[in-house]
């Protein structure tokens, strides 16, 4: 039985749109370093004060164990870690980035699988996350 460290959730929302662009760019790294091959796209979840965190919820992260890829071609590095995202009973593997330059207070998620087809999510739809 796997034991988590941290369990919050948060609302899925519409993000910048520029998280196909960079999974393009860090593609390859992500599957030497991860050992999967992304999904062109992010989830983005807004998590406020009262779901353990908001902006605090990287702070609580960053003390946990992460895969990380340096920073190329004057991009910055990005710090992954692993985690399990659940809609009702369906849960799957995933990645929460950390940017270390973060454009909005979103925390996002990566998979091999669209996230939002996979656990049939739309806006405003509430996950868990189990770090």
């Amino acid at each position: 039985m796997k034991i988590f460290k941290i369990k919050f959730k948060g609302i899925v929302a519409t993000g910048l749109k520029e998280g196909a662009y960079y999974i393009e760019i860090y593609k390859e790294k992500i599957k030497n370093v991860l050992g999967i091959v992304p999904f062109p796209g992010t989830l983005n979840l807004k998590c406020d004060k009262g779901c353990e965190g908001g902006k605090e919820i990287f702070d609580e992260l960053k003390n946990l164990k992460f895969k990380e890829i340096d920073g190329f071609d004057g991009l910055k590095d990005v710090r992954f870690i692993k985690c399990v995202i659940k809609k009702n009973k369906i849960k799957t593997d995933a990645w929460i980035v950390i940017p270390e330059i973060r454009k909005h207070n979103f925390v996002e998620i990566i998979s091999d699988v669209c996230l939002r087809e996979e656990l049939n999510l739309k806006d405003g739809y509430e996950v868990e996350i189990y770090v």
